[in-house]
């Protein structure tokens, strides 16, 4: 008769679960690598793929060998040398144990290692990037101060070595772990029982001693390569090397390895000549002294020679990490000036700065991302990002600071989210608008320079779609058969009879999907039957996927740290995304190291989203990357050739770069100095500006970057700010990228940084530093800004729009530029309507302070002659506003502005007539933009600043 356990154990029900186990996880693990290597394809960067591939593949093979090899083989060879015992000799247990040994000797050794040996190859894809960039190592040509060794020993290969030896030190323990395990079951180790050493048969003694040997061995050259870890890790005062280090725990490391080798030497005796006491107390000797050299006397050291000599004993090793750290970070060419900032004004002051003041930005690209989205959104799916960027553009002849954004699309904003329309319709957004960074129209809207869909403006024709963007999260079906009717919506108007146009996407970019089995393998990945079942997924059709400009530039150069922010420009007729990238290392020797996430976090990183939680010592912006909007080509460009790391990477991934020369002019004139390289750089530069080893201890000449006084909520540091100024000096105004900082814990200036962010400049990512005199204070940002808010004039005249339910008033950005002999603050106002639909930010007014002074105007050029003088002596080329309104009037659409009572009763008639004209106009300018129609809304809008100047001449303004 069959018993129940034997038919459970002839059950075909558990292997059939453990095949169509693994065939499902084969089939997982195959679609994610072939649809990678797809995507892969379609980008031209196939190489990247197929060499992470082979190196993930070869580092998984190596680590599983060695884990699985030493485990199985030293359990098999403990199995083979085990003594010959009596059954009666052992214990009921040991013998259970032994006897499934015997009967699965081939499950019990292999077991153990597949395990391990598959754990130790799947912990492998982190070391990916360090390995190859080891195998292609290049020197920098700069030496440690402690070993002279080049630093690429500490970034390429330090980190290599100690993977290896890491990983062999564990191999070893899980080695001796299982042949233990194995002697024990088998009865050739029996622990001892009250005390003494445990009883050992001769073939596991001589294992064990020959194993146990080995890892010493292992762990006395891990102790020998820990003497160049002092120069990598964070002391007492900073990162690197200190004087307990050099006197002390090097030594101490060195010594201790010493000691392991002797111990291992005694342990190989032990192999040979059976006096197991004499390894063990060698052992514990090593232990001992191990904590006598590395723990007690650096720390007798450190409490009783450095701790009352701090200052002296350190000296010339913060010298040496001062010197290091400003290397690492690029900053040791910064030019500190002292700048005797003037504070008392006269007529005609700024008339030596007079190229510099249209560099002055009025639009905030913080706060004006409403007015973009009222003015140019057109419909609900398109969307503007909620921080806007600054470029320069040559208009008219002349390189003009603009703030841009690109119309993406926005899902949430369709009536109706369907698989459909979300993944087939609704496919991409459409152009860029740009305006003047310093101008305005009357009204207070930004002046533009592209504008509407198609777009329109100063630059001409170019390729407007964006399928590829910031906001492209989600993956887009495009492609139809010849002859069907495209269906994909590509603008809101301008197709047959007004209605809607329709596109068919023609890029090289995207994964063709045409046959059935690629379908299928991406509907796995998605987790989304419809790409098999749909009948808008045909044999033309192309997947676009991982859209983000980010995504595609980190996926092609894994190697590279991408900046938080992107920008979209207009090249060679294209719209295109700059990515700014950079080469990190976190073991560049004796630089200080710094959190990177902790470094770039401002007010702008809460909108724009964090960088990576890391830590680094090292940085370069060693790639642009270039993103095109429409088909998703990615270009890489070596921007820092001499960089050791970017030519390792490119030596492991060769002809993914393309060298510096292939770029543009027209792409030149729109690269720029990386923000977040910035921010790390003024981080340093707070503390290693002060070159002096005594001074930088004593912290003396601590400067810190201020919180952003405008968003006050925040309680985050001011960002820096990209315009153009004109520095003490320099023939003429470059565009630049700036920065202020004050003395730690106080509020007043301490320095103003800046940095040439024009990359067609000689001068380009050239750091400077205005250091304000130490007998006069200057007002720092949260000083002048709450002296400004504090000001009589500002108030009057901003007091109808500051606690009032329906208008608010709203500062931008408070810049700061170094004209007219000392330092003029800039923040332009913007009120707005409140509780009613469609209200934007308008700049209004510009406030300005030098010194003491602070003056108010409805333009920049009024607030500056008001402090001036009456003539601050030079023009700041913004648009003379027509029709402004008084003070206490903002007129909107839909509103009626107000008439002033002073006029006589002829003029009054007139004005009346014209304001009333105005007021049509802005309905039917409303009525316009309601229904997405730019250019009606234009026309009515510029019909009502006509009405409003004829009323205001007409009332004798």
């Amino acid at each position: 008769m069959t018993t129940p356990s034997a038919m459970m154990r002839r059950s075909p029900l558990l292997p059939t679960v453990i095949v169509a186990a693994f065939v499902l996880v084969a089939y997982l693990v195959f679609t994610q690598i072939w649809t990678d290597k797809l995507w892969f394809d379609s980008l031209n960067y196939s190489s990247v793929f197929s060499i992470q591939l082979f190196a993930q593949v070869g580092l998984f093979i190596l680590f599983f060998l060695v884990m699985g090899g030493l485990v199985s083989g030293n359990l098999l060879l403990a199995h083979r040398v085990r003594p010959v015992i009596r059954r009666s000799s052992v214990s009921v247990l040991l013998e259970r144990y032994r006897e499934v040994i015997d009967t699965n000797l081939a499950a019990v050794v292999l077991t153990p290692g597949v395990v391990l040996g598959l754990l130790a190859g799947m912990s492998t894809g982190p070391d990916v990037m360090p390995v190859l960039a080891w195998w292609n190592r290049a020197p920098f040509g700069v030496v440690d101060p402690k070993f002279g060794l080049d630093v690429g020993f500490y970034v390429f290969e330090y980190p290599v070595w100690r993977i290896a030896i890491s990983f062999l030190l564990s191999a070893l323990f899980f080695s001796i772990m299982a042949a233990g395990a194995m002697y024990f079951a088998l009865g050739a180790l029996i622990p001892a029982r009250v005390r003494g050493l445990p009883s050992v048969a001769p073939g596991a003694r001589i294992h064990l001693s020959i194993l146990a040997g080995i890892t010493l061995i292992v762990y006395g050259l891990q102790s020998l390569l820990d003497q160049y870890s002092f120069l990598l890790e964070q002391g007492t005062l900073f990162t690197g090397l200190h004087f307990t280090d050099d006197g002390a725990r090097v030594g101490a490391r060195l010594i201790v390895g010493v000691i392991a080798f002797v111990v291992a030497a005694l342990f190989f005796a032990n192999a040979m000549w059976p006096r197991l006491i004499v390894p063990v107390v060698g052992l514990v000797l090593m232990v001992v002294s191990s904590l006598i050299v590395s723990v007690l006397y650096p720390a007798i050291i450190q409490s009783f020679v450095v701790r009352p000599n701090e200052p002296d004993r350190e000296s010339p090793f913060v010298a040496a990490h001062i010197d290091m750290t400003r290397q690492a970070y690029n900053v040791d060419d910064t030019l500190v000036e002292e700048y005797a900032a003037v504070t008392q004004v006269r007529a005609g002051q700024l008339k030596a700065d007079a190229e510099a003041l249209p560099g002055i930005r009025l639009m905030d690209p913080s706060v004006i991302p409403p007015t973009f989205e009222q003015l140019q959104q057109v419909r609900g799916y398109y969307s503007f990002p909620a921080a806007l960027d600054v470029d320069r553009y040559i208009l008219g002849g002349v390189e003009t600071d603009v703030v841009v954004a690109a119309r993406e699309l926005n899902l949430a904003g369709l009536p109706d989210q369907n698989w459909n329309n979300i993944h087939t319709v609704y496919t991409h957004g459409y152009g860029l608008v740009m305006a003047y960074g310093n101008r305005r129209q009357g009204s207070g809207e930004p002046e533009w320079i592209v504008r509407d869909i198609p777009p329109t403006g100063q630059l001409g024709d170019h390729e407007s779609r964006i399928y590829f963007g910031e906001e492209s999260t989600n993956f887009a079906v495009v492609g139809r058969p010849e002859g069907q009717a495209p269906i994909e919506l590509d603008t809101p108007g301008g197709g047959e009879g007004g209605r809607e146009r329709t596109n068919v996407y023609t890029g090289k970019g995207g994964v063709p999907i045409g046959d059935m089995f690629t379908r299928a393998l991406y509907a796995t990945r998605f987790m989304d039957v419809n790409l098999v079942l749909s009948d808008r997924v045909n044999s033309a059709s192309k997947l676009l996927y991982d859209r983000t400009p980010k995504e595609r530039v980190q996926q092609v150069a894994p190697w590279l740290t991408v900046d938080s922010n992107v920008y979209p420009a207009i090249v060679d007729g294209r719209a295109v995304w700059i990515v700014d990238a950079y080469t990190t290392s976190h073991t560049y020797p004796n630089s200080q190291l710094v959190s990177l996430r902790s470094a770039t976090a401002d007010t702008q990183s809460r909108v724009l989203g964090s960088q990576v939680d890391t830590n680094i010592n090292y940085i370069r912006n060693s790639v642009k990357a270039v993103v095109d909007a429409y088909d998703g080509t990615v270009d890489l460009f070596a921007w820092d050739e001499s960089d050791p790391i970017l030519q390792a990477y490119s030596r492991a991934f060769p002809d993914t770069l393309k060298p510096r020369s292939a770029i543009t002019p027209d792409l030149l004139s729109h690269l720029r100095y990386p923000e977040d390289l910035f921010k790390v750089q003024r981080e340093i530069l707070g503390r290693y500006h002060m070159t002096n080893p005594n001074t930088w201890y004593a912290q003396s000449d601590l400067w810190t970057v201020p919180n952003d006084p405008v968003k006050t909520s925040a309680e985050a540091k001011e960002p820096p700010y990209y315009l153009s100024i004109k520095w003490p000096g320099d023939a003429a105004p470059v565009f630049s990228q700036t920065t202020v900082f004050v003395p730690r814990g106080r509020s007043n200036l301490a320095s103003y940084l800046s940095v040439v962010a024009e990359a067609t400049s000689p001068d380009y990512g050239k750091l400077r530093v205005l250091k304000m005199s130490d007998s006069q204070q200057i007002d720092g940002p949260g000083q002048t800004f709450n002296a400004i808010n504090s000001d009589p004039k500002v108030a009057e005249m901003l007091r109808p729009f500051l606690n009032q339910g329906s208008s608010a008033a709203t500062y931008g950005n408070l810049l700061t530029l170094p004209m007219g002999n000392g330092l003029l603050y800039v923040a332009p106002v913007y009120t707005m309507r409140q509780l009613t639909n469609g209200s934007y930010p308008a700049l209004r007014f510009v406030v300005v302070r030098f010194g003491e002074y602070v003056g108010i105007g409805e333009t920049l050029q009024e607030a500056l002659d008001s402090v001036f003088d009456g003539n601050a002596g030079a023009e700041t080329g913004e648009n003379e506003p027509t029709g402004t309104p008084s003070p206490s009037v903002q007129p909107t659409p839909g509103s009626t502005p107000s008439a002033p009572s002073t006029t006589s009763p002829a003029d009054q008639q007139a004005a009346v007539a014209q304001l009333q004209k105005a007021e049509a106009a802005f309905t039917a300018a409303e009525a316009a933009l309601r229904k997405g129609d730019l250019a009606e809304y234009q026309r009515k809008t510029d019909e009502a600043r006509v009405a409003l100047a004829a009323a205001l001449k007409a009332m004798g303004r």
